[in-house]
């Protein structure tokens, strides 16, 4: 009887037979699964990125409702109490009752607002900025094209940067959209504090 132990006492057996081979296409080790979602974070960004999940996996509509059903926690699992049991696998009918309750078009309002009042912070970074202006565009103009709404970005990003050389500078570099003015506050941002190094 050959033993599988080398002079060192270690086996030399390989750790999976070919009959146990493993083939990680054909199991779900690569499988992508959606995060939880409670109601608290936007519903929008999350339906995003679970229909670019859902792709990757390749599921249906019948598995998508699935998914998305056992994936809500807190006052968004709610939701699937007052659906009949139907609507409960109908992905359209399940996201259209979650858009609802989380995405009500009355908060277009409440969205705008917050665009006209929305000043940097004193340590908030530029990219952040922009990109919770990009969110408040979003969300406060939700059927506008996107052109209109990358000219609002551009506009209330300039207005909350509350630094009128900042403001001077993107205006003479004719930023067409929220993210050329990013990209001249950066540079205009990075040459001013060299500048104060040098001082120093």
């Amino acid at each position: 009887m050959t033993s599988n132990l080398n002079y060192s006492g270690i086996s030399n057996k390989p750790i999976f037979d070919h009959d146990y081979d493993i083939n990680l296409q054909n199991t779900n080790y690569y499988k992508k699964k959606p995060v939880l979602y409670d109601g608290e974070t936007n519903w929008e960004d999350y339906l995003v990125q679970f229909e670019l999940i859902a792709a990757i996996n390749k599921w249906s509509d019948l598995e998508k409702a699935l998914e998305l059903a056992t994936s809500l926690r807190g006052t968004a699992q709610s939701i699937l109490t007052n659906l009949k049991p139907e609507m409960r696998t109908n992905f359209v009918q399940l996201t259209a009752a979650l858009a609802s309750r989380f995405q009500p078009e009355n908060q277009a309002e409440m969205y705008r607002a917050q665009m006209k009042s929305k000043i940097r912070g004193r340590t908030e970074q530029i990219p952040v900025l922009g990109q919770d202006i990009k969110r408040l565009v979003r969300l406060a103009y939700p059927s506008a094209p996107m052109e209109v709404r990358d000219y609002l970005a551009r506009d209330c990003f300039i207005d909350s940067l509350n630094d009128a050389d900042m403001e001077w500078a993107i205006f003479q570099a004719k930023a067409k959209n929220i993210d050329n003015a990013i990209q001249v506050a950066l540079e205009y941002e990075a040459f001013q504090n060299n500048r104060r190094k040098l001082r120093h």
